[in-house]
């Protein structure tokens, strides 16, 4: 009776043992949680840069300040150009030939500032620019406004004589006997006429005219008397 009932209590053990390892598993530590991983903070958004406007670039047509006098013309008006379509630029219209005896000269005068500028074409391509101050009523060049076209060392219509001196040196060159300074560039000149003479040299000792203009002999200007 007893060899019979030894097997059957090691099968009734069995399940006790399974029940008491399931226990001890689920009376255990619990298994460590999955660290959450913090999300990272957003950046701030940079502030929007505002650009400051780029300056203007070029001349500007009503500010003649902003006009450079050169061997390719002065400000918008160039060597070169058309004489019709400059004309129209500023709204106006071209005449004759300001008196020349040339038919083939026609011309426009444009007020730019103080002074005037009288350009002038051959068969309506544009040959010379001739800057001048105004009838003497209107004030002398010492009183006018120095913000006019200026060449690249800063020179214009009304700048004194002892000034150019001081940077270029004594006249280089006379213009109806007047003491001038003149640049070349091949075929192209820029002459700055003041008026001092040899037998007047202190009279309006200031830069009285300035002529940019185009010809291969450069003693003077086509459609200038």
């Amino acid at each position: 009776m007893t060899r019979r009932l030894l097997p059957l209590l090691a099968v009734l053990a069995l399940p006790l043992t399974a029940c008491a390892t399931g226990t001890a598993a689920a009376g255990g530590s619990p298994a460590p949680s999955p660290e959450t991983s913090a999300s990272p903070s957003a950046a701030p958004s940079p502030s929007p840069t505002v650009e400051s406007p780029a300056p203007p670039s070029g001349p500007t047509l009503d500010d003649p300040s902003t006009w450079e006098i050169s061997t390719a013309g002065i400000g918008p008006v160039l060597l070169g150009g058309d004489l019709q379509e400059t004309a129209a630029l500023f709204g106006l219209e071209v005449d004759g030939g300001n008196g020349h005896p040339n038919p083939d000269c026609h011309s426009v005068r444009i007020p730019v500032g103080d002074h005037e500028l009288l350009v002038s074409g051959l068969d309506d391509t544009i040959v010379t620019l001739f800057l001048r101050e105004p009838a003497a009523d209107q004030g002398s060049p010492a009183e006018l406004d120095p913000r006019g076209p200026r060449t690249a060392d800063g020179f214009g219509v009304g700048t004194p004589v002892a000034e150019i001196e001081r940077v270029r040196g004594p006249f280089t060159d006379k213009s109806h006997d007047s003491h001038a300074w003149v640049e070349n560039d091949g075929a192209r000149h820029v002459t700055l006429t003041s008026g001092r003479t040899d037998q007047d040299p202190t009279a309006h000792a200031v830069v009285e005219s300035l002529t940019v203009y185009e010809n291969d002999a450069p003693e003077w200007p086509h459609c200038i008397d």
